[in-house]
């Protein structure tokens, strides 16, 4: 999976979303920066994800810490 495909999940988990609880996108080395706008803005209305893993992608430092500060909402964990 690469950005294209992040973002349209996180279209599709943005307001439809009320079900699913863990979203796993570890290891895929073509999602990088260019997702973390599209997993914010799908993280801040979504309120059924606990759980989001995206280790071993390639994001940088900063991308990461961006998607850190929502980790800091009750009962969500990121793994990046």
């Amino acid at each position: 999976i690469n950005d294209s495909g992040v973002e349209a999940i996180a279209v599709a988990l943005q307001k439809a979303n009320r079900t699913l609880e863990q979203l796993y996108l570890s290891g895929n080395e073509l999602i990088t920066d260019r997702s973390v706008p599209a997993l914010i803005r799908m993280l801040d209305e979504n309120r059924s994800l606990t759980r989001v893993e995206l280790i071993d992608c390639r994001l940088s430092g900063n991308g990461r810490w961006q998607l850190g500060c929502l980790e800091k909402r009750d009962n969500f964990q990121l793994k990046a």
